[in-house]
């Protein structure tokens, strides 16, 4: 089929009127159930929509901001009404930019808001907002009876930013997506994922109905949620089971300079060992580059034991040319190590910009 430049520029002038539309009668929606949104063209919407991953930026028809549960359901409702993929926002962390969509024209409904942190002094059981950072679940978690559960750290390191890295107060992961997909972390090999400390979710389903998701109700639903859970609802609010936060953390890391065949020793003899004498206690990554190759991580316990328990790896290990290093550390010392920042995050820090100010500093 041919098209002249006239029927083409016909055609994709009609597409964009009808987008120009589609975003007056969301905006009308939301408007008219008072939901908190921004806009395409406010500086609220430009900061809401920067993703994670710079290499795919995309733009929705609309972010929703609500701050509570109702407002939710209206916004799903409006975005049900008018033909919308409507995708939830937690942390923004996702490196496929998939809380901003995954691709243009979604109505994004940002629960950067639902950031409350509960722990019940009985059960012991944490009410977490699904907007919540991780960093900042973990410091409400020790400051209601030194509890914690079982999650990830946040940012990752990049060598190249070793000098200014200490200068960033670096937002941690969103819990929402976080959970949803996983939770795997320095606790994990000790506690479980964090999906396995969930007990129970409230979720927004698509046609805008609240429902509890757990092991006795909706058990179907709570099942999937753990490990899927962007595809069945919005997710309002977590509840977890909290452990006693440990305060004798052996933190430790193991740094070589191996050639091609070292490295390959070494990743055997590691695997060797977490199959068979690597204790529950043990948790531990192994980070390769074209430079190095190291294993760090924490063990739950005193440093005498730790030694005792890294001891078969390291016999394997061909430890030449490498360091290490070994401290004692309390929980939220541990968690913040691991940050490589503070754990503390604002609830719009721009760390896309500040990572911009400082990728191309030569060291």
């Amino acid at each position: 089929m041919k098209f002249s430049l006239f029927t083409l520029a016909l055609l994709l002038s009609t597409k964009a009127q009808a987008e120009v539309q589609k975003r007056a009668t969301v905006a009308d929606c939301l408007n008219t159930a008072k939901v908190p949104r921004s806009l395409p063209g406010s500086a609220n919407f430009t900061q809401a929509i920067k993703p994670f991953n710079l290499r795919l930026p995309f733009t929705p028809v609309a972010v929703a901001v609500p701050s509570t549960v109702s407002q939710v359901q209206a916004a799903v409702a409006c975005g049900v009404e008018y033909k919308l993929n409507v995708t939830a926002k937690g942390g923004g962390h996702s490196y496929a930019s998939h809380g901003i969509g995954g691709e243009n024209g979604h109505l994004v409904v940002d629960m950067k808001l639902f950031i409350n942190v509960t722990v019940d002094n009985c059960t012991h059981i944490a009410s977490v907002g699904t907007g919540s950072r991780l960093g900042n679940v973990a410091i409400a978690l020790f400051s209601q009876g030194q509890r914690m559960f079982s999650h990830g750290t946040c940012p990752g390191y990049f060598p190249r930013l070793e000098i200014e890295w200490h200068r960033l107060t670096v937002p941690s992961v969103g819990v929402g997506g976080h959970v949803g997909g996983g939770g795997y972390g320095y606790s994990s090999h000790t506690y479980g994922l964090a999906l396995d400390n969930l007990v129970e979710a409230t979720v927004v389903l698509a046609n805008s109905t609240i429902v509890t998701a757990s092991t006795t109700q909706n058990s179907d639903l709570f099942w999937g949620i753990r490990g899927a859970g962007a595809s069945f609802g919005i997710i309002t609010q977590y509840k977890f089971q909290t452990f006693p936060a440990p305060s004798n953390n052996t933190v430790f890391s193991y740094n070589y300079n191996f050639n091609q065949s070292q490295a390959a020793a070494m990743h055997k003899a590691l695997q060797e060992y977490a199959n068979t004498t690597m204790p529950a206690e043990m948790n531990m990554r192994m980070l390769v580059n074209a430079y190095s190759f190291g294993l760090q991580g924490v063990y739950y316990g005193s440093q005498e034991n730790f030694k005792r328990a890294i001891a078969p790896l390291l016999a394997k290990a061909p430890f030449t040319g490498g360091t290490g290093r070994i401290s004692t550390m309390g929980w939220i010392d541990t968690l913040t190590n691991y940050a490589y920042a503070s754990l503390s995050t604002p609830l719009d820090y721009d760390v896309v910009s500040r990572l911009q100010d400082i990728m191309f500093v030569d060291f």
